[in-house]
């Protein structure tokens, strides 16, 4: 107690002497997400820490402002001070934030949990099951319990359900704030990765604010619980985040007394109701992309790849050494009684003794023989090296298991070696498209689906009749970009390769596909966990000579050192064929330094040439 004790005033002095050190600095700006959680439960009765602090650093230093955000701005019915922007889930839901909910919350009447699951799982697995976002991560599914027994009660009868369905039952995982530290991590961090079996989650006090998963579709409220406050933050804003090109609505399962709980909770908390956000319908446009060029040559390039060789070692290099052990000795423990007013223990330990047991002995040519065909080494440097160590020629049978550990660390080492191979990328790939006839001529087209505040952005050739070099790019039309940034840079490019060319084979728009069935123009880096994300650039410009030019959109605020870094290596690998630029922008224009980077690579190769 008196270690936990100092442990904590550690820590308290710890928070104190930062927070010090934040107030010794001359203009604080302070940026509160979640902000809700600064007010206590009760508005009328005190304050919560975050609040406390921040009214220290106000008295104590220089504060120019405090923004304080939170998707909660309501507490019964009564907002928080100083909102000065609302944004609702009916808009998230409109603007292709959130997924769809239009006529898709469910409720059900006079059921038992068992009725309650089995038919959501039918309604999930007869629409979800086959639903994969554009990387292949297949839909998921999750249900919240008020508590642990009722997952337990329940969890064989979800695993037999499944099983009904041609699924596996370890697709079903059950997640709660006591499960143990790896399994927290596979769900708060790693829920998102494609290769993530998982597709039905029972969980208990788990899934709640910062839950983020575009691959979950749906949500269940089996049981009534008494305060449903966050189960509507996930369901309906925190986990159905709406992803790009989905067409398919998510579900809200609600067993029925939960529903008049749900929607109050909605009233107070977010000034709707469950009947708007079942009306609501995401203003998404849905447009065809039609490929226009569907021969463009493979990008050529060496990628550096990662190989786990095993390093080799002789066997005359492996050495023995006796084991420091001896199990032929066996100690006899020597017990008495204690004194009949010693009550917690009747037996105490008194002696002990030594006694030396039979040593089973194997043959030296036997064991060297034994060892050599398990390991495939030479048998005769095996007997040579344990004669070194057994003068008598006899080895203790005990003693094998710890001979075959040495040879095990000293042959099982293994070292990574990296190889540059060449690969041909295709920037199209026809297969990942619909394949139809028209007029006689084969044609291949896409939908896409975009919100109607992003129409801007969409760049349809057209736009550039009076323009000959258009046709250096647009492979599909019309491109669909994500800001005015990208838009202006291919109008200003084409606008100068118009006036003069050189040798350019095309310069495309590669920012919207990723699916690997449409493209090959994908690049991996690490992230910050360390796993292995992708990255999809959003210009490539070709040249006739097989060189190449990558280049990135981004704002300063932006940027991915991670990702520049990986490119920056790929450019290592290629000097004569790559070169990665990034273009800073400043709200919707170009930064024109970085503009000029990309022309002079363009007229300064043809110089050279």
């Amino acid at each position: 107690n008196l270690k936990l004790k100092e442990k904590e005033e550690e820590k308290i002095e710890e928070a104190n002497l930062r927070l010090k050190k934040i107030a010794s600095l001359p203009h604080l700006a302070i940026f509160s997400d979640e902000a809700h959680h600064t007010y206590g439960q009760n508005l009328e009765k005190g304050l919560k820490k975050v609040r406390k602090t921040v009214d220290y650093l106000a008295d104590e230093t220089n504060l120019i402002v405090v923004v304080n955000t939170t998707g909660t701005p309501y507490y019964k019915k009564q907002i928080l001070k100083d909102v000065i922007y609302w944004y609702g889930l009916s808009q998230g839901i409109e603007d292709g934030i959130l997924k769809e909910l239009k006529d898709s919350i469910f409720s059900y009447d006079k059921v038992n949990t068992k009725e309650f699951l089995k038919e959501i799982l039918k309604d999930f697995f007869t629409n979800y099951k086959s639903v994969k976002l554009s990387d292949g991560t297949l839909s998921k599914i999750a249900v919240y319990f008020p508590n642990t027994d009722d997952v337990k009660k329940i969890k064989s009868f979800v695993e037999k359900e499944v099983i009904s369905y041609g699924l596996d039952p370890s697709t079903v995982l059950e997640v709660n704030n006591k499960s143990d530290e790896k399994l927290k991590d596979l769900f708060n961090n790693r829920i998102n990765e494609k290769d993530n079996p998982f597709r039905v989650y029972l969980l208990v006090n788990m899934g709640t604010e910062g839950w983020n998963v575009p691959s979950l579709f749906a949500t269940a409220l089996a049981r009534k619980l008494k305060s449903s406050n966050n189960f509507v933050l996930q369901s309906a804003s925190r986990c159905l985040r709406q992803v790009p090109d989905n067409k398919v609505k998510a579900r809200i399962y609600l067993s029925a007394d939960n529903v008049k709980v749900l929607d109050s909770q909605l009233r107070e908390t977010y000034k709707e109701s469950l009947e708007i956000l079942n009306t609501v319908k995401t203003d998404l446009i849905e447009e065809i992309v039609e490929l226009k060029k569907i021969n463009i040559p493979k990008i050529l390039i060496k990628k550096r790849i990662p190989r786990v060789e095993k390093q080799s070692l002789d066997s005359e290099e492996i050495k023995f050494a006796i084991p420091e052990i001896n199990e032929s000795e066996i100690e006899k423990t020597i017990y008495d009684l204690r004194s009949k007013d010693i009550i917690k223990e009747v037996l105490s330990k008194k002696d002990f003794v030594i006694i030396e047991s039979a040593i089973d002995l194997l043959d030296i040519y036997e064991v060297s023989n034994e060892l050599s065909k398990v390991y495939r080494i030479d048998s005769f440097n095996v007997l040579d090296n344990l004669k070194e160590i057994y003068k008598e020629g006899d080895i203790p049978f005990y003693h094998l298991p710890y001979l075959m550990k040495q040879i095990e660390e000293q042959t099982s080492k293994y070292e990574t070696v990296f190889e540059d191979i060449e690969i041909g990328l295709a920037l199209i790939k026809t297969n990942g498209f619909k394949k139809t006839i028209r007029n006689g001529e084969v044609v291949y087209t896409t939908e896409i689906l975009y919100n109607k505040t992003r129409a801007e952005y969409i760049f349809n050739n057209s736009e550039l009749k009076e323009l000959k070099s258009q046709k250096l790019s647009f492979h599909y039309n019309p491109y669909n970009m994500d800001s005015s940034p990208e838009k202006d840079f291919l109008k200003r490019m084409l606008e100068k390769l118009d006036e003069d060319p050189d040798d350019i084979e095309g310069i495309y728009f590669t920012g919207a596909f990723s699916d690997s069935k449409k493209t090959d123009f994908v690049f991996e880096y690490k992230n910050k966990l360390g796993k292995w994300s992708n990255y999809t650039p959003d210009f490539v410009i070709m040249k006739k000579n097989g060189k190449v030019l990558i280049v990135e959109i981004k704002g300063d605020p932006f940027k991915n050192q991670l990702i520049e870094n990986a490119m920056k290596e790929l450019e290592n690998i290629n000097p004569d064929k790559i070169k990665y630029e990034v273009i800073a922008t400043e709200k919707d224009s170009l930064n024109f330094t970085d503009f000029n980077k990309v022309k002079n690579w363009i007229y300064e190769e043809a110089k050279e040439n």
